[in-house]
C-alpha cells in the first residue's frame, strides 16, 4: 500500500540518520577522550615542573637563610677579635683559642692582622704558630685591604675566594677595619675561613641526590657546593642565573635552576635539579593515564554495537507500528502537550484534553473552529500582533514544510494570556491530510525570562563590580563595572576560573579561610588585594554570597567588589603623619615610645638586653644661626640617614625634638654590641657633611643605657640616658658615656 511503503521509506531514512549520528558521536567521543588524555598529560607535566621549581626555590631560600646566619656568626666573632686586638693585644692569641673551642668549634679558621701599609703583622692558623712580623708578607693588593683604604668605615667586608699565600689553600676572608678615634685606618683584621667548611650548611637543607648546589662569591667564582667544582673556579654555563635578577627560579630544559643572592652579603646561591626523577615519575603516570583512557574507549565500542543493534530493533518495531496504527498515533489524548488535527482548509477537527486545558476551551467549542480565523488573538513575544499568514499552521499548509518551536502568545476567552511553544507537521493524505499541531504551555518560562532580563538590567547598571560563577568557580557573568575596575571584558573573563585577577599578597591559608566561611555560612566579606590587567595592585572590599537552588545545593556564587585603594592609602598616610617626624621621616616620640615598650616586654620574657642611645648634636645651633634653618633642616636629614645606616632593620632610630635623636637596639647579646654602635654614631657624625655646597663639621654627644641594668621602664631609661648625654658633653663632646649603674 502506498501509505505503508511511504512510511517504511521514512523509517529507513531515519535509521540511516541514526546510524550516522551514532558513528559521529562515537568519533566525537574518541576525539574528546584523546584530547582530554593529551591535555591531562600536558597539564600534569606543567604542574610537576612548577612543583619541582617551587621545591628547588624553597631549598635555595632555606640554604640562603642558613648561610646568612653563618656569616653573621663569623662577623660577630670577628668584631670580638677586633675589640680584643685593640684592647688586649697580649691576650689576643688566647682569645683566638677560646673562639676555636667555643663559637667556632668544628671550623678550621685562621686570623690575620694587617697593618696600615698592607703588611701582615699577626697571623694565627691551625698548624702554624702564632707569629708577629716574623717574615714580612705584603697583602696590599688583596681586595679587602684596598676596600678599607678607600672606605675606612667600621663594617664587614667579605672578599672573594683566593689562594692563601701562607698555606696555598683556597680561603674566604671576612674583614673589618682597625680605626683610631678619628676614623683613621690603622689596619685590617681578617677571619679567614676555608670554603670546604661552608659545606656544613648542607646539613640544614634536605637536598636530593639530583640537586647540584653551588655558592658563588662576589666575583662569581665558586665558593663551595656539592657540584664537584673546586673553589675559585667559574661555574659551568648551565649554572648561570638570569642577568639582573637577584632571586628567581627558571625551568632549564627538563630541569630547574633556582638562585638567591644574599641581601647583605656578596654571595649567590645556585641550586639546580636535572629533573631525572620528575621525568621518571611522569613516564609512569602517563602510562597509567593511557591504560585508564582505554577503559572508556572499550565501553564506547561496546555501547556503539549495542546502539546499532537497538536501532535495527527499533526500526523493525516502527515498521510494524506504521502498518497497523498510523491514524492512532496522530492524536494521543494522554499527552501533556496540546495536540490538534487541522484539515487542509484550516478547520480544527480534533483536539486532546491538554489542548482544551491550555486554551481554556471545551472540546465541543474548540472542534470546528477555524485555526486561520482573524478572531484568534495571537501576538509575537515582542508584543506585535501575529497576522494569519504568519501562523505556523498557515505556513505549514501553504508551503508543506513543518514548523518547529515557534513561540506565540494566545489571549484566552477570559482575557488571560498564555505563551505557547508551537510546532506543526503535515499529515499524510491517507490520514486525511492537513497538519498536526502540538504546543506546550511555556508561560512560566517566559515570565522567568522576563524576570531574568530585569535582574540583568539591575546588575548591568550597578556601580559595584559584579562577578557570577557557577558552583565550581567558573565565571559565567560580569557587569561593565567589573571591566572598569579590573580591565577585563567579557571575552577575557567568561569561562575562566574566578580569581585569575588575584594578586600575590595573600597566602593559601587566606583563601582557605574564605572558602571555609562560604561553605559554613554562605557568605564572606573583607579586604582583598587583587590585580588590574595592567599589573597595578588594587585593594577592594569584597562581598561573596552563595546562591542555592530549590534543593539547597549551591548553584552560583555572586561576588561584589568596590575599590578602596585610595581610601586605604589616605588612611595609611594619616597614620604615618601621626607617628613620624615630618622632616626626617623617622619615627617620632610617640611611635618610639610604643616600640620601646614592646622591646622591653620582649626582653623581659627572653632575658635579653635592650640598648638605648640618647644622641644630641654638638655645634648645631651655630649652623642654624649662621646659614639659616633650611641648611639646618638639610643637615638633620643627613644625620638621620647616617644613623639609620648604622643599625639593623629590627632597630629604631627616632627624632625626639630639635637636634635630639634616640637609637633603640633591641635584643642585643651584651654591652659590646651597644658600644660598637655608639662608636659608629660618634664616628659617623664627626665626618664632615656637604650641604648645598657647604662643608659643615659637627659632632655628637651620646648617652648610653641598658635594660634592665639602668631601669625597667621607658621614662627611667630616657631620663638616665639624657643625664649620661650631658656628662658626655661635659667631658668634651664628640664621644659617648655609659650611665653608671646605681648600687642595689
Amino acid at each position: 500500500m502506498p501509505s505503508s511503503v511511504g512510511g517504511e521509506e521514512d523509517i529507513a531514512a531515519q535509521e540511516t540518520r541514526s546510524r550516522r549520528l551514532i558513528h559521529g558521536t562515537a568519533l566525537l567521543f574518541l576525539a574528546v577522550v584523546m584530547g582530554a588524555l593529551a591535555a591531562q598529560i600536558h597539564f600534569n607535566r606543567q604542574e610537576q615542573a612548577h612543583t619541582l621549581a617551587a621545591a628547588t626555590a624553597a631549598k635555595a631560600r632555606a640554604y640562603e637563610q642558613a648561610m646568612a646566619r653563618q656569616v653573621e656568626l663569623f662577623d660577630a666573632q670577628l668584631q670580638i677579635l677586633q675589640h680584643e686586638w685593640q684592647d688586649d693585644r697580649a691576650g689576643f692569641p688566647a682569645s683566638i683559642a677560646r673562639l676555636r673551642y667555643g663559637s667556632l668549634r668544628g671550623y678550621e679558621v685562621s686570623v690575620a692582622v694587617v697593618d696600615a701599609h698592607g703588611v701582615v703583622a699577626f697571623y694565627d692558623a691551625p698548624g702554624f704558630a702564632a707569629r708577629s712580623r716574623q717574615a714580612p708578607l705584603n697583602v696590599e693588593d688583596r681586595d679587602y685591604f684596598r676596600f678599607f683604604q678607600q672606605t675606612p668605615a667600621n663594617l664587614l667586608y667579605v672578599g672573594g675566594v683566593a689562594p692563601s699565600r701562607l698555606t696555598g689553600r683556597m680561603v674566604l676572608p671576612f674583614a673589618r677595619p682597625l680605626l683610631d678615634g678619628r676614623g683613621t685606618l690603622l689596619g685590617v683584621i681578617c677571619l679567614i675561613v676555608y670554603p670546604d667548611y661552608l659545606n656544613k650548611l648542607g646539613g640544614f637543607v634536605d637536598l636530593d641526590p639530583a640537586d647540584r648546589l653551588v655558592v658563588l662569591d662576589r666575583y662569581g667564582r665558586v665558593a663551595n657546593g656539592n657540584a664537584g667544582q673546586p673553589p675559585g673556579q667559574l661555574p659551568p654555563e648551565i649554572m648561570r642565573p638570569a642577568a639582573g635578577r637577584p632571586t628567581g627560579a627558571e625551568l632549564r630544559g627538563d630541569g630547574v635552576l633556582a638562585w638567591r643572592t644574599l641581601r647583605d652579603y656578596p654571595f649567590t646561591i645556585l641550586l639546580q635539579n636535572d629533573g631525572h626523577e620528575l621525568r621518571r615519575h611522569q613516564g609512569a603516570l602517563e602510562r597509567s593515564y593511557v591504560l585508564i583512557a582505554g577503559l572508556p574507549l572499550l565501553g564506547m565500542f561496546a555501547g556503539v554495537g549495542f546502539l546499532l543493534r537497538d536501532v535495527r530493533r527499533r526500526s523493525r518495531m516502527l515498521r510494524e507500528l506504521v502498518r497497523s496504527e498510523l491514524m492512532a498515533a496522530s492524536v494521543v489524548d494522554a499527552m501533556a502537550e496540546g495536540v490538534m488535527r487541522i484539515d487542509p482548509a484550516g478547520v480544527i477537527r480534533a483536539a486532546n484534553g491538554a489542548a482544551c486545558r491550555i486554551l481554556a476551551m471545551d472540546e465541543d467549542r474548540l472542534v470546528g473552529l477555524s485555526a486561520l480565523s482573524e478572531d484568534w488573538q495571537v501576538i509575537h513575544p515582542d508584543g506585535r500582533e501575529c497576522r494569519v499568514d504568519e501562523l505556523p499552521t498557515t505556513i505549514a499548509l501553504r508551503t508543506g514544510a513543518p514548523q518547529a518551536n515557534a513561540t506565540l502568545g494566545f489571549v484566552r476567552a477570559d482575557g488571560s494570556r498564555v505563551w505557547l511553544n508551537l510546532s506543526t507537521r503535515l499529515l499524510p493524505r491517507e490520514a486525511g491530510g492537513g497538519v498536526l499541531a502540538s504546543f506546550a504551555d511555556v508561560t512560566a518560562l517566559m515570565d522567568r525570562a522576563l524576570e531574568a532580563r530585569l535582574g540583568s538590567a539591575v546588575v548591568q547598571s550597578m556601580a559595584q563590580a559584579v562577578v557570577v560563577t557557577n558552583q565550581v568557580g567558573t565565571i559565567v557573568r560580569i557587569n561593565p563595572a567589573f571591566e572598569e575596575l579590573y580591565g577585563y571584558g567579557e571575552r577575557d573573563a567568561l569561562g575562566r576560573r574566578a580569581g585569575f585577577y588575584r594578586s600575590d599578597r595573600h597566602d593559601r591559608e587566606f583563601y582557605r579561610a574564605m572558602w571555609r566561611d562560604l561553605a559554613e555560612r554562605g557568605h564572606w566579606q573583607g579586604e582583598v588585594w587583587n590585580r588590574h590587567r595592567d599589573g597595578r595592585a588594587l585593594l577592594v572590599w569584597a562581598s561573596i554570597d552563595a546562591v542555592r537552588d530549590e534543593n539547597g545545593q549551591v548553584a552560583h556564587y555572586v561576588a561584589l567588589y568596590q575599590d578602596i585603594t585610595e581610601k586605604k592609602h589616605a588612611e595609611n598616610e594619616m597614620w604615618f603623619g601621626a607617628n613620624h617626624d615630618a622632616l626626617t621621616r623617622l619615627p617620632n616620640r610617640r611611635l618610639f615610645q610604643d616600640r620601646l615598650d614592646k622591646a622591653l616586654a620582649v626582653a623581659e620574657r627572653s632575658a635579653e638586653k635592650v640598648g638605648l642611645l640618647f644622641v644630641d648634636l654638638d655645634r648645631f645651633k651655630p649652623v642654624n644661626d649662621t646659614y639659616g634653618h633650611a641648611v639646618g633642616d638639610a643637615l638633620l636629614v643627613l644625620v638621620a640617614q647616617r644613623l639609620n645606616a648604622l643599625v639593623r632593620g629590627s632597630d629604631t632610630v627616632a627624632r625626639l625634638a630639635g637636634d635630639e635623636f634616640v637609637v633603640l637596639l633591641a635584643g642585643v647579646a651584651g654591652a659590646a654590641d651597644v658600644r660598637r654602635v655608639a662608636d659608629g654614631v660618634v664616628a659617623e657624625i664627626a665626618r664632615p657633611f656637604d650641604v648645598n655646597g657647604l662643608h659643615l663639621e659637627i659632632s655628637a654627644s651620646v648617652g648610653v643605657v641598658f635594660f634592665p641594668d639602668h631601669g625597667r621602664d621607658v621614662d627611667t631609661l630616657l631620663h638616665i640616658a639624657d643625664q649620661a648625654m650631658y656628662r658626655a658633653k661635659a667631658a668634651g663632646r664628640n664621644g659617648y658615656v655609659v650611665a653608671d649603674i646605681a648600687p642595689a
